[in-house]
């Protein structure tokens, strides 16, 4: 099935479905395609559509670096960083 995928540019195959006005199934005959490797196809550039990215506006804020180890026998693998009122730990 993967082999059958790659000659295939589905971007132009929908394209050119877009403006056919038959059914799928005569659609996927004609252009000789699976009718499940059509759908399968459709659902993902769908999906690729469907997915939107957000950019989140940050403030620029210069940061002071603070390192401070007051006693090596106590430090832990843990790591704590700190951004304004976000405080992220890896455990």
């Amino acid at each position: 099935m993967a082999n059958e995928l790659i000659d295939i540019d589905w971007d132009e195959v929908m394209n050119k479905f877009s403006s056919y006005e038959g059914s799928v199934v005569n659609f996927c005959k004609e252009n000789h395609i699976k009718r499940y490797q059509f759908y399968n196809q459709r659902r993902r550039l769908k999906k690729k559509d469907n997915e939107v990215l957000y950019a989140i506006p940050v403030k620029k804020k210069k940061v002071s670096e603070r390192i401070c180890i007051k006693n090596l026998a106590k430090v832990s693998k843990d790591i704590r960083i700190e951004v304004d009122n976000v405080t992220v730990y890896i455990h």
